[in-house]
């Protein structure tokens, strides 16, 4: 069996990163990018790590990149823990949507976490 070379894996990368990408859209009410006064001016708790003041999930759309964020970076992938979970406790309509996306890799997608939120009253 022949191992990946690095073009290879690149183009997995890409791929991968191109399906995410494309299924991320589609979500109204969200930016494509924050600039950085606009980040600048969200409060900390629209931040999965409020301290560092990293993944900013004010809207649906950002945590859609959240998401594409972790899961596409190797250096990211420790991050899918708290990222899911405050991901899908905050939209957990997105649950949904991450389970309908194409494997490129099979198993390697982690499943959306089906665990039981409280809603916000």
């Amino acid at each position: 069996m022949k191992h990946p070379g690095k073009r290879d894996l690149m183009i997995g990368v890409v791929t991968v990163g191109f399906l995410l990408s494309a299924f991320a859209g589609g979500i109204s009410g969200g930016s494509m990018a924050l600039s950085s006064k606009e980040r600048k001016r969200l409060p900390d708790h629209d931040f999965v790590y409020p301290g560092r003041r990293a993944y900013p999930i004010q809207d649906a759309h950002q945590a859609k990149v959240a998401l594409n964020t972790v899961f596409r970076f190797p250096a990211t992938r420790n991050d899918w823990g708290p990222v899911s979970r405050a991901v899908f406790g905050r939209y957990p309509e997105l649950r949904d949507w991450w389970d309908a996306l194409p494997s490129v890799v099979s198993g390697d997608r982690p499943s959306a976490p089906r665990m039981a939120y409280r809603r916000a009253a």
